[in-house]
């Protein structure tokens, strides 16, 4: 692994802003072409808000202050079953954890123990901080688990398009990408991060295959 490219990469991704993280995840979105740049910005913001609301509002309820153990207290708080196997991964698709209603997230191992490995190895934490990889990619299940309880009032699963409409019959869809977003955010105000947790999607992805990475760091670019 080339530490100067990897460290230049993880330098210009923690520099780029939540907006443009939005766009690049709304460009992978079935639904992407169902809503205008203009509107896309607004519900990039919004799912950003979002996930910054629910982050405050689960500190609040388990009256969580210090960071020490938080990520600890808040599973057992919320009675989240968390295991921890080998990855998952189909085609070039890479699946780091994943959430199984109603309680239950699992986070592949060799993701999080790859990219930590990055981290000390090419003298990352200089960049991106004393983080763990493994609680960046919990708390963004946890979003997904505070989501499904609310999902009667929370933006991401309120927010529709229209799909089609006939007359009085409409049919409507959520769009995938905000809830994403928004379990970045979250994140992000969890662990008080001062960028955005998508700078783990490539170190992880590069961590796990240098031109996965690379081609997702490019992909990115493209919107910045």
């Amino acid at each position: 692994m080339d530490d100067k490219q990897l460290q230049e990469m993880i330098a210009t991704l923690i520099g780029i802003s939540d907006i443009v993280y939005g766009e690049f995840t709304f460009s992978y979105d079935l639904l992407c072409d169902k809503v205008d740049d203009v509107q896309k910005k607004i519900l990039i913001t919004k799912a950003n808000e979002c996930g910054c609301f629910w982050a405050d509002r689960l500190l609040e309820q388990l009256h969580i202050k210090e960071y020490k153990d938080k990520m600890q207290y808040m599973t057992d708080g919320l009675d989240l079953r968390i295991e921890y196997k080998e990855r998952l991964r189909g085609g070039d698709r890479l699946v780091f954890a994943q959430f199984e209603n109603p309680n239950r997230i699992t986070i592949f191992l060799d993701s999080i123990q790859a990219a930590q490995s990055a981290i000390t190895e090419q003298n990352l934490t200089r960049l991106v901080g004393n983080v763990s990889v493994s609680e960046v990619i919990l708390a963004h299940e946890i979003f997904h688990y505070i989501e499904e309880k609310n999902k009667h009032e929370i933006f991401t699963r309120q927010y529709k398009v229209d799909l089609w409409s006939l007359k009085i019959f409409k049919n409507q869809s959520t769009i995938r990408c905000l809830s994403e977003i928004a379990a970045m955010a979250f994140a992000k105000k969890l662990l008080n991060l001062s960028y955005s947790p998508f700078v783990f999607d490539v170190l992880v992805a590069y961590s796990l295959d240098h031109k996965l990475g690379e081609k997702l760091y490019s992909e990115v670019l493209k919107y910045a």
